[in-house]
């Protein structure tokens, strides 16, 4: 009988890369059809003139894009959005990782809290927006403390004015964001050796300077990947701004996400709203290649030279 030839490494190595693209196959599917092929329509319609509710009236080129890149309410929006998003997801990652510290320590009522901490994150984010909005409307809970304690003379029109409006939706986005993240951060914590900590006791007695030199370094990657799922949420986040201020007043709470729902079913630009989806998964993209640059690319150097070594 012929003798058997054993496979070398490198047809074992296609031979798993080819296995790997086919348990990949059925998921790569789904991203196609749930994503890529709306956002292709998306933008073939961004090409195309607006004729109401009867569709498309023929192509336009990138003049949807031109108007509303010269557009002073786009503009405005797109600041706010900045402001939203930076505002939810610096303050969510500080107020994390605090809880995440005091969770982390053992005390009686630990269960409890943390028991309590994922209250905002079980309820429905539009529940939410609607319970906060009652709560910060005119004579509603908030007014009814602030005169409760003698304070009558803090109360504002909350949701009617700015910079009032923007600072309670930030601290909304802030209340429901902020259990995902401490559930992230304080399964990394749990994941550091006691034994640095009780060796950083020996040599100072500043908690702050563990977690300065021990936690926040070896918490890079979970911070990383809190800040960029937080980030793409955050971002297009569209029930509490819809249902609390309906991006008022005067669009002054306005975000891309609610803008362009206004313009593709409100106004039924449908054309300038496709443009308008564009542009922002452009920038997401665009943020997400930064993201892997800057997450995976130094694991990658970091395994290179561990190899070498």
């Amino acid at each position: 009988m012929p003798a058997t030839v054993e496979p070398g490494p490198d047809r074992l190595a296609r031979r798993r890369t080819a296995g790997s693209w086919l348990y990949l196959l059925p998921a790569a599917l789904l991203l196609t059809g749930v994503f890529a092929v709306p956002l292709a329509e998306s933008f073939v319609l961004s090409l195309q003139k607006d004729a109401g509710m009867a569709g498309t009236a023929g192509w336009a080129g990138l003049h949807n894009y031109a108007g509303e890149l010269s557009s002073g309410v786009f503009w405005q929006v797109a600041w706010q959005t900045a402001l939203w998003t930076v505002g939810v997801v610096g303050l969510t990652l500080v107020v994390s990782f605090v809880l995440a510290s005091l969770l982390r320590s053992p005390f009686r009522g630990r269960t409890a809290c943390r028991t309590l901490l994922m209250i905002p994150w079980a309820s429905s984010i539009a529940v939410s927006a609607v319970v906060w909005q009652f709560g910060f409307a005119p004579n509603g809970l908030i007014d009814r403390t602030l005169q409760l304690f003698g304070l009558s003379s803090l109360i504002e029109p909350w949701l009617a004015n700015t910079p009032q409006s923007m600072v309670v939706l930030i601290l909304v986005g802030v209340w429901v964001s902020v259990p995902f993240s401490t559930v992230m951060i304080l399964a990394g914590m749990s994941g550091i050796p006691h034994e640095l900590y009780d060796a950083a006791a020996l040599e100072s007695s500043r908690a702050l300077h563990s977690e300065r030199y021990i936690t926040l370094p070896l918490l890079r990657h979970v911070l990383l990947i809190a800040t960029m799922s937080n980030f793409v949420v955050v971002f297009n986040s569209f029930p509490i701004i819809y249902v609390m201020t309906g991006g008022g007043p005067i669009n002054r709470t306005n975000i891309l996400a609610t803008y362009l729902y206004q313009e593709a079913f409100q106004d039924l630009e449908f054309g300038h709203a496709s443009a308008v989806a564009v542009l922002v998964s452009v920038f997401l993209l665009s943020v997400t290649f930064v993201y892997v640059r800057v997450l995976v690319h130094p694991r990658r150097r970091y395994e290179r030279v561990a190899k070498v070594g």
